[in-house]
């Protein structure tokens, strides 16, 4: 509708998963690390969950699309009714046997397929969208179905996305089974106020046929107010402001505008004006206000007579002024103070041995000689605890200056992914066994409310 009146291709806010769109913020940098860590080591489960809208699926979509050969994976993205429909759309989805009715011939098709894939030297990952709507025997199903192993490997890497109520279902009594077995999961957030223009931008730029911003700064405000970050409403509300301002045939989204459909998107439209009118009112009443206490403090002050009337009154009274005086004889005590204090830390410095006042001259002590002692060799470490991985080296180091400002030891260790892509990794903490960093990183979740991961020693 607006396309042609901006100069746009096409609408760059539709609801839609198109990946070419998809706006790479912290978030969705370090949910690709966990991904890839998870698959790559063969993790078991992985749970990924967000709000509606967060951009849970173009993520996921994003990752297996970008897998190499050596990865086969599947994404189911409609909740499925049954354990035997599960099955059914596995089986579909990876070119085997699905027809039949039974779900143990369902089963053995599935772990035929994954062994001979598993001796052609392939990874299988399966994506379950929606994973929340899922029932427990369904749920039930997939744990059975994580259970397709070797002795020494998982021939399958099962990844739940989801909405919040999934972290509630994995960590309820009857789900303990795979709650315990979840052993890397990332909850993607919203944008904060900066990547919410960044990515407002960054769509507007895909699609405008020349470099276009009709966005003013104050209209990004009131909708990030709006939406609080989450890319679905960032998309409602820019595209409901466009379409305001087609209709109007302006050219900018200014604040007022923008102010105005945040109104109408969350029912307060009118409400909106009202306020935004009573403000209005109030400012002017507010500048009336000073300017009449402007005149009358000028007429007072600009009275001729003002000031020979001031002569004929009354001087005070000499004891209000004596109480008001300072006598001029406060400064010799503070001076004499001073003087007895520099003439007792003389005489303290004359009574003291001479081989001690160097010392108390100088602040500096003599450097200690080393140690002849032979010194242990420090343990040799494993596993760190990581808590995030990202493209960009800035977010790296704003993550690593937040949590180092809060005493914790934050450091950036970049490390070189299967494709050479370098990932700049945020740890706090080194260990010798992976079993130690684990319960550092609980301990580290549970009080920074951050999710973390546990990674080998320098590597990714």
């Amino acid at each position: 509708m607006f396309e042609a009146h901006f100069g746009f291709r096409e609408n760059p806010f539709k609801l839609d998963h198109n990946l070419s769109y998809l706006f790479w913020g912290r978030h969705q940098e370090e949910v690709i690390a966990h991904l890839h860590y998870a698959v790559m080591e063969g993790e078991g489960f992985i749970a990924i969950t967000g709000e509606l809208g967060v951009g849970k699926t173009m993520v996921c979509r994003s990752f297996i699309e970008n897998l190499g050969p050596d990865v086969t994976a599947a994404y189911i993205d409609n909740p499925v009714g049954s354990s035997e429909e599960l099955l059914k759309s596995l089986n579909k989805q990876f070119g085997i046997r699905y027809g039949a009715r039974s779900t143990m011939a369902l089963t053995d098709a599935l772990n035929t397929f994954l062994m001979q894939t598993k001796l052609a030297g392939k990874k299988v990952a399966v994506f379950i969208d929606d994973a929340q709507l899922l029932q427990k025997d369904t749920l039930e199903q997939v744990r059975l179905i994580s259970n397709l192993e070797t002795s020494r490997d998982k021939l399958i890497q099962i990844v739940l996305v989801g909405e919040p109520e999934l972290t509630e279902m994995l960590a309820s009594y009857d789900l303990r089974q795979i709650g315990q077995r979840v052993s890397v999961k990332y909850h993607i957030g919203p944008f904060n106020l900066a990547e919410t223009i960044a990515y407002i931008h960054h769509r507007l730029a895909i699609a405008s046929k020349v470099p276009a911003a009709p966005f003013d700064q104050r209209a990004y405000r009131h909708i990030f107010r709006f939406s609080g970050g989450n890319p679905r409403a960032i998309n409602i509300a820019c595209n409901r402001a466009l379409t305001t301002a087609f209709h109007r045939k302006e050219t900018r989204i200014t604040g007022e505008l923008a102010e105005e459909v945040v109104g109408h998107l969350t029912g307060r439209g009118e409400k909106t004006k009202l306020e935004y009118f009573r403000r209005r009112r109030i400012g002017w009443m507010a500048a009336g206000s000073g300017i009449l206490l402007a005149s009358i403090t000028a007429a007072y002050f600009l009275q001729p007579n003002r000031f020979e009337a001031s002569q004929g009154q009354t001087k005070p009274q000499q004891h209000e002024t004596a109480e008001l005086s300072v006598p001029k004889t406060t400064e010799a005590p503070v001076k004499m103070a001073s003087t007895d204090k520099t003439a007792t830390r003389a005489a303290e410095e004359k009574s003291l041995p001479r081989e001690t006042l160097p010392l108390m001259e100088s602040p500096k002590r003599p450097a200690m000689e080393p140690s002849p002692v032979r010194q242990t060799p420090p343990p040799e470490m494993t596993h760190s605890v990581q808590v995030g991985a990202f493209l960009k080296m800035d977010n790296a180091k704003e993550l690593a200056g937040q949590l180092t400002a809060k005493g914790y030891p934050a450091k950036i260790v970049t490390v070189q992914d299967s494709k050479n892509r370098s990932w700049h990794t945020v740890r706090i903490g080194d260990y010798r066994s992976k079993r130690e960093a684990q319960i550092g990183a609980d301990e580290f979740s549970a009080l920074e409310k951050m999710e973390t991961a546990v990674r080998p020693f320098k590597k990714l």
